[in-house]
């Protein structure tokens, strides 16, 4: 972690949710940067497993 814990519930969720966000982004920029097959639908399910996490998030933040 670079980042201090939140200190809240709300913060925490919303450190979480961003966290959850930024790892989708670096994935699927792994998997569309690389030319092999195998690593790049690796990447792309990896990204879809943490975008279903961030949706788990949303759902804690109403």
């Amino acid at each position: 972690m670079k980042e201090k814990c939140p200190t809240n519930y709300r913060k925490g969720i919303d450190a979480a949710f961003l966290d959850e966000q930024e790892t989708v982004d670096m994935y699927l920029e792994i998997a569309y940067n690389t030319t092999n097959h195998q690593v790049k639908e690796a990447f792309l399910r990896a990204a879809h497993d943490e975008q279903n996490h961030a949706v788990w998030f949303l759902y804690f933040m109403k």
